[in-house]
């Protein structure tokens, strides 16, 4: 019994260094960033109540990466998604993200160096 208390206590440990090597990585200072797309989309939403969008998403405010009408939660062929997959859809919702109640998600830098850790 305690030993299966010791592998659990190992994989929080773990889980909780990985989450804080994630939370100290940053965007590199000398990455260019351009922002006319999302001032662009800004000028375009201005009239909407932004505060009134739950999740803090809006798939219409996003840089689409990849179709996520095919990934609508049942499961067929054409929506077998591989790593590369994966971080298309990570980044479309990223880039939807229009108000801080969407905080909780990170970075795709940061998602992609913890993703081969």
């Amino acid at each position: 019994m305690k030993k299966i208390y010791f592998i659990k206590a190992v994989f929080l440990l773990l889980l909780g260094c990985f989450a804080l090597a994630g939370a100290a990585q940053v965007i590199p200072p000398t990455a260019e960033i351009d922002n006319s797309f999302y001032n662009r989309m800004n000028y375009v939403f201005n009239p909407l109540e932004k505060n009134r969008v739950p999740y803090g998403l809006l798939k219409d405010f996003a840089i689409e990466f990849t179709d996520l009408e095919r990934y609508n939660g049942s499961v067929n062929d054409s929506n077998y998604v591989d790593d590369n997959d994966f971080f298309d859809i990570y980044q479309t919702l990223f880039t939807s993200r229009i108000h801080s109640n969407a905080g909780s998600m990170v970075n795709p830098i940061v998602a992609d160096s913890l993703w081969y850790l």
